[in-house]
């Protein structure tokens, strides 16, 4: 059992180093990834005076 700790304790400190090399890779290259695509949406139409001029332009908007 003591194997499967340290495999998974392996594990977690690879994902934590690629999500920390990802996430400075693309600030370092002004890049946003789709989850970020969708928070910047929701916090940018928080903005009421932003939502309405949005509003008032589109009926729908899609996200693919």
């Amino acid at each position: 059992m003591a194997i499967l700790g340290f495999v998974f304790i392996n594990i977690s400190y690879a994902v934590k180093l690629f999500f920390n090399y990802y996430e400075r890779f693309l600030k370092e290259n002004n890049a946003i990834d789709f989850a970020d695509i969708l928070y910047l949406t929701k916090k940018l139409l928080e903005n009421k005076e932003i939502l309405n001029k949005v509003q008032e332009r589109y009926k729908y908007i899609m996200v693919d």
